[in-house]
């Protein structure tokens, strides 16, 4: 059996739930962190947001794309999975086909998904259920935090027929809580997974392998990690909700 992290961003996964996938790893489980919105950016215009995000990252164009894959390989190493790429651009890049950017504003990567992407869901679900085996082990983010991205993540995972294990999607969920109850599916059973101090070391050390990113969530490394610690003491564990086909 493999346990199939679905991580809508080359981050998600590991910042979501690393020491659970470290753990499942130390146990001689199959983990894999399959990544949806990892293909390479257009050769087109990036819009002003994107330029944006690109200063912020020190980053521009298909070195975005290329520096991220190599963060995400050191962080999966570091929690002992392996990684699968598929080709969607990430939301930033996404346009409509006469040209215009689907994203382009801190508000729309945070609003709905548009419904231009609606042949995207269902082409994503088909590629999710031809790659995927009868016994594996579906992980899809909640979507707290509202990230396009994530909700296309999570609806392409709920148009398969399969129980599927829901994260809670961090550092989301550490600004705050309020939004959780509403995303929960019907029936959703939660699980609290204790983690062993050796699990949130290699959580740490692992999510703060995406060098690009820390800046957008935490002053430093060690700001990070109590973060997650933090996390985990509140809550006794990491907090996962399974459900069934028929919720």
């Amino acid at each position: 059996m493999r346990h199939i992290f679905l991580s809508p961003h080359f981050d998600d996964a590991v910042y979501s739930g690393g020491g659970w996938l470290w753990q499942l790893a130390q146990a001689d489980e199959t983990v894999e962190v399959w990544t949806l919105c990892a293909g390479d950016p257009p050769p087109a215009e990036y819009s002003p947001f994107a330029q944006e995000l690109h200063g912020r990252w020190g980053l521009a164009g298909a070195a975005v794309v290329a520096a991220r894959r190599a963060e995400d390989q050191a962080a999966c190493a570091l929690v002992g999975a392996s990684w699968r790429y598929f080709d969607l651009p990430d939301a930033i890049y996404r346009r409509v086909e006469g040209g215009e950017h689907l994203y382009a504003s801190r508000q729309a990567i945070f609003g709905p998904l548009a419904a231009a992407e609606t042949p995207l869901l269902h082409s994503l679900a088909a590629d999710l259920a031809a790659a995927l085996e009868p016994q594996d082990t579906l992980y899809c983010p909640l979507t707290l935090g509202n990230h396009v991205d994530h909700q296309l993540t999570r609806r392409a995972a709920e148009l398969l027929a399969r129980p599927r294990v829901y994260y809670a999607d961090l550092p989301y969920v550490l600004d705050s809580e309020d939004g959780l109850p509403g995303l929960l599916p019907a029936g959703a059973q939660i699980a609290v997974h204790p983690l062993a101090a050796e699990a949130l070391a290699a959580w740490t050390q692992a999510a703060a392998a995406y060098a690009s990113q820390l800046s957008s969530f935490w002053p430093d490394a060690a700001a990070l990690g109590g973060a997650l610690a933090g996390y985990l003491t509140r809550h006794n564990g990491l907090r996962l909700w399974h459900t069934v086909p028929d919720d």
